[in-house]
């Protein structure tokens, strides 16, 4: 058997047992939309490392509980909501799940509207249109103001080291633009804090 009909005749069979119950947790959910049965859940977070699957499983999962935490979604949420909840931080589910669910409702789709649309604007400031990217438009004093901005609060707010090879503050950054719909892979992330970090004094006195 091919791995393609293998993940067909998997998701197949999850898509039976589990479209059609009124609710799901959300590590139920967590491993649905990565096409793994739950049952092979030992914990809440303890899959088996060598399981393929397990570092993306547990990165939904993380953003489940916390958008659980600020009344995102609910603890048992209907499989519609958590597929459109999951689609809205960049965790799409195979198409395949909606024959059996069916559309989302209005309520369901509020969701992803909660999700995805940015706060209220100001009404009294005018709005400005963004009509090309902002390397074009920015010139090179407001370019470096915000470089500025983002190293700094990179630094002060996520612990940022220029100096380590690794830092988990790039994760925790791109984790917490995901759960604002803003979904913006690590490499970018780096790629503008080094930047950044140039801007930063060479000595910094240290406590």
């Amino acid at each position: 058997m091919t791995r393609v009909s293998e993940f067909i005749e998997r998701r197949d069979e999850l898509i039976r047992t589990w479209a059609l119950a009124p609710t799901w947790t959300l590590e139920e959910g967590a491993c649905l939309a990565n096409n793994v049965s739950p049952r092979l859940m030992l914990g809440r977070d303890s899959f088996p490392r060598p399981h393929p699957a397990a570092e993306s499983v547990n990165r939904l999962l993380e953003f489940a509980l916390r958008a659980r935490q600020q009344r995102q979604i609910s603890s048992h949420p209907t499989p519609a909501e958590f597929i459109v909840w999951s689609e809205g931080v960049g965790f799409p589910f195979d198409a395949k799940w909606m024959e059996p669910i069916g559309k989302p409702s209005a309520t369901e789709k509020s969701i992803a509207s909660d999700i995805r649309e940015p706060p209220p604007v100001n009404e009294s400031r005018p709005v400005q249109t963004r009509t090309a990217p902002a390397s074009e438009t920015l010139g090179h004093k407001e370019r470096t103001s915000l470089l500025k901005l983002v190293i700094g609060m990179a630094v002060e707010g996520y612990k940022f080291d220029p100096a380590k090879e690794r830092n988990a503050a790039t994760g925790e950054i791109a984790d917490d633009l995901a759960l604002l719909g803003i979904p913006l892979d690590r490499g970018t992330i780096l790629k503008w804090l080094n930047e950044g970090a140039s801007h930063l004094p060479r000595d910094v006195p240290e406590d």
